[in-house]
């Protein structure tokens, strides 16, 4: 009993953890932002906005906050003029990136069959 009571709380603890990572897993934009910036390596915010149409520039900033907060992208501001910041993926963005290939396989081979 008291081994069944230690999983429980492990698997407690990893849905805790997971949260986050849920939050932006769902949230409108971020997957699509991820991946944009990971394929250019890095991007600036214009660059970023002019990829989406119907994104406010309030929601872009929002989306961008969000995933700094939970270190999925590094943000870079340049003391230039004009004022420049490039946005780039860390470590754990690619691991996100990775962790959700199979669900983009799936996606793409359901929207095939439906």
């Amino acid at each position: 009993m008291n081994e069944r009571k230690r999983i429980d709380k492990n698997m407690e603890n990893l849905f805790f953890r997971t949260d986050g990572i849920r939050k932006i897993i769902c949230k409108k934009w971020s997957l699509e932002i991820i991946n944009i910036i990971d394929k250019r390596k890095q991007l600036r915010y214009k660059d970023i906005a002019s990829m989406f149409e119907g994104i406010s520039p309030t929601a872009l900033s929002s989306v961008l906050k969000e995933l700094e907060m939970e270190k999925i992208i590094k943000k870079e501001k340049f003391n230039e003029i004009p004022p420049r910041t490039e946005y780039s993926l860390l470590q754990r963005g690619e691991d996100l990136l990775h962790a959700i290939t199979p669900l983009k396989k799936w996606i793409m081979v359901d929207k095939r069959t439906t």
